[in-house]
């Protein structure tokens, strides 16, 4: 994933960011077979294609930012949503946070395969997901302004390895 960020003050941070590789964790199918853009044998490591902008605004010891995303689920199919994390930064290379959400994606492709994907409910087909898990960053500096960062994120379902990018 490729993500671009710059800043607006001494503790702020806008990103744009695009792609994502996702482990799933709990498979509420028992079948994989309906995943796309599967990297694994097993079919529950794949690649779906994430996009977003993300605003964080960070202190030297603790951070927190909010995300608004698009893109495709597991299925390939399209779905929407946002997040919230709040943190501490152990050091000004890493950061650890909790993170609350959620995404409107359409349910009838998963009950159509016989998959109840988890949500908080919704209206006509379209299902609210719930994101909270915890999301682990890091930077390495490649100049004073320009670092290179990784980000995760680890819910109960998945582990989403979010985007590796620049910040500047």
């Amino acid at each position: 994933m490729l993500c671009f960020s710059c800043s607006a003050g001494a503790t702020e941070s806008y990103e744009v960011f695009g792609g994502d590789i996702t482990y799933h964790l709990l498979d509420f199918s028992g079948d994989t077979s309906a995943y796309r853009q599967k990297i694994s044998p097993d079919g529950k490591l794949i690649y779906n294609p994430t996009y977003g902008v993300r605003y964080t605004n960070e202190t030297d010891k603790d951070y927190w930012s909010a995300t608004a995303f698009g893109g495709n689920n597991s299925l390939g199919y399209p779905m929407g949503g946002a997040a919230y994390t709040t943190g501490v930064k152990p050091n000004k290379y890493v950061q650890l946070g909790f993170v609350v959400g959620g995404y409107i994606q359409d349910g009838q492709p998963f009950y159509s395969l016989g998959i109840v994907p988890p949500s908080l409910g919704g209206i006509g087909t379209e299902i609210l997901t719930p994101i909270i898990g915890a999301e682990i960053n890091f930077k390495v500096k490649l100049t004073d302004s320009v670092f290179i960062k990784e980000s995760n994120l680890i819910s109960f379902i998945t582990s989403s390895f979010v985007s590796v990018g620049v910040e500047f």
